[in-house]
C-alpha cells in the first residue's frame, strides 16, 4: 500500500489512503490518524457538530454577510447531509459520475488531468461547503479534506489556506509515488 510522509503546516504526517465505500474503488480518502477516521468522514462529523459550527461561525461572523449564526448552522447541517449522500450515492453508481460533482480547483485548469486538484460544492445555492480531492483517473478521487469557504479565495483565511497546503502536499506525495488505479485493490476499507 502506498504510504509515506509529507510536510504539512503543522507536523510531519504519515499518509495513509483508504477506500471509503466497500465494493467501490472510485472514492478514496486520506486517513486522519489523529481522529482515526478518513478525512471525508472527519469533515462531515465537523459539519454536523452544532457546538463546533457555532464557534466557527462566531469567529468568522464578519464573513456571514448579515446572516444569523443560527441560520448558517442550520443551513450547513442540511447542506452537509445532502452533499454526503450525493457523493456516496454517486460513487456507488459507478461509471464516470464523480466527474459531475468534482470540478477543477483552479478555474484556469482545462481538461481532465491525472493528479488534478478538484473541489466539490455543497448542494444548496451559493453553498460554502467544499470537499477537496485529487483526481487520479477518470472516476478515481482521493479526498484530502474539506472546509467552509466564506471568502472569495482560499488564501484569505487560515482554515482554507491550510486545506490548500494539504491538497498540494497530498498531490505532490501521490505523484512522487506514482499512485494510480492499480494501487486501489491493495487499500484497506475504512470501517
Amino acid at each position: 500500500m502506498p504510504q509515506g510522509t509529507f510536510q504539512s503546516t503543522y507536523k510531519l504526517i504519515d499518509m495513509k489512503i483508504v477506500r471509503i465505500i466497500e465494493d467501490t474503488d472510485s472514492l478514496l480518502s486520506v486517513f486522519n490518524e489523529d481522529e482515526k477516521v478518513s478525512e471525508l468522514r472527519s469533515v462531515f462529523y465537523k459539519w454536523n457538530d452544532v457546538q463546533r459550527l457555532y464557534e466557527f461561525f462566531k469567529e468568522n461572523k464578519k464573513d456571514l454577510k448579515g446572516l444569523s449564526i443560527d441560520t448558517v448552522i442550520e443551513r450547513t447541517i442540511e447542506d452537509a447531509e445532502q452533499l454526503e449522500q450525493l457523493i456516496k450515492e454517486t460513487a456507488r453508481s459507478g461509471s464516470d459520475n464523480l466527474q459531475t460533482i468534482f470540478k477543477a480547483l483552479s478555474p484556469s485548469a482545462y481538461g481532465l488531468k491525472t493528479y488534478q486538484k478538484e473541489k466539490a460544492y455543497g448542494t444548496v445555492r451559493k453553498s460554502w461547503l467544499r470537499i477537496y480531492a485529487i483526481r487520479i483517473h477518470e472516476n478515481l478521487y482521493v479526498i484530502t479534506g474539506g472546509a467552509i469557504k466564506l471568502t472569495r479565495t482560499m488564501q484569505e483565511r487560515s482554515h482554507t489556506n491550510d486545506e490548500l497546503v494539504r491538497i498540494n502536499a497530498v498531490r505532490n506525495h501521490l505523484k512522487s509515488l506514482g499512485f494510480n488505479e492499480d494501487d486501489v485493490k491493495d487499500l484497506e476499507i475504512e470501517l
